[in-house]
């Protein structure tokens, strides 16, 4: 339907409400695609790695934007830094993918990492969902959302680069700080062939997740999401594991004894009290860049 929409042909299909219409939306993605990869081709990379690097990524994108939308975790790292490098390194191996491709693909650690911190995606649809609820224009947050973009995209590279000549690289905001450089030298110093035991665990954590998946369509009282085995994966739980079981025994609690009618009343109370948190934590936050010293850690990691 929607395809016939883009083409122009009869369907009942109203895009009229979209930010929007889906035949806008399919050329932006004809375009920026076209964009990307010509910008990949220049930098050095191969056609034969561009595609399925950015189709990991986007798969990468629509799983961290669902599990957001229906568990709303504050993390999502990824188990093992697995992001599209290091898998079509483990399908294809380091000495196949040559030099060029994995020096290009080592600077994309911005967007394609380990902790997906900075993925738009997930906010945009957050921000359309409280657009919704608070019966905003669509249309509107479209565009700020653009201009949000292209200045906040300018402003970090200014910021980015100011910092790296203040304080310079070492222990400062580099892009290899995370060890980029390191892995890229390893990979170039010991090339490596296919991993076939890491590509035979990539298969069993998918057919697993779709096992959870089928059963929790299939079963209302199974109680493992497959977003859930996704996330326990990582480090990044270990930061607010504890407020999860406590969340959960709360509402546990709550449930039995007051039932679905004051689930709804407290879950305002406990709004409220996540909002307390962050803003405790955004002035602890200001506290530390205005007086330059270490204070309360809010989110570590």
């Amino acid at each position: 339907m929607v395809a016939r929409r883009i083409l122009g042909l009869k369907t009942n299909i109203d895009d009229s409400d979209e930010p929007i219409s889906y035949r806008t939306a399919f050329i932006f993605i004809i375009v920026s695609s076209g964009f990307i990869i010509w910008f990949c081709i220049r930098a050095g990379m191969s056609i034969g790695i561009i595609i399925p690097f950015f189709a990991i990524f986007y798969a990468f994108s629509l799983a961290i934007t669902r599990a957001r939308a229906e568990l709303g975790p504050p993390a999502h790292e990824m188990a093992g830094m697995m992001n599209s490098q290091q898998i079509l390194v483990n399908v294809l191996g380091s000495r196949r993918m040559g030099a060029n491709n994995l020096t290009v693909s080592m600077y994309f650690w911005f967007f394609s990492g380990r902790g997906y911190r900075e993925h738009i995606m997930p906010h945009q649809l957050e921000g359309f969902k409280m657009a919704e609820c608070a019966r905003m224009s669509n249309k509107r947050l479209v565009l700020a959302m653009a201009l949000a973009i292209l200045f906040g995209s300018l402003a970090s590279f200014w910021s980015l680069v100011s910092e790296l000549y203040r304080i310079g690289g070492e222990g400062g905001p580099a892009v290899g700080h995370i060890g980029q450089f390191n892995w890229l030298t390893n990979q170039l110093n010991y090339p490596k062939d296919t991993d076939i035991p890491a590509i035979i665990g990539m298969l069993a954590g998918l057919a697993f997740t779709f096992f959870l998946m089928a059963m929790r369509m299939r079963f209302l009282w199974w109680p493992f999401h497959p977003a859930g085995y996704a996330l326990s994966t990582n480090f990044g739980v270990e930061y607010f594991w504890s407020c999860l079981v406590i969340a959960t025994l709360v509402k546990y609690i709550v449930l039995k004894f007051s039932g679905a009618s004051g689930h709804r009343k407290a879950r305002s109370f406990f709004f409220g009290v996540i909002l307390g948190e962050y803003c405790v934590g955004a002035f602890w936050s200001a506290i530390s860049v205005i007086f330059q010293t270490y204070t309360y850690d809010f989110a570590p990691g």
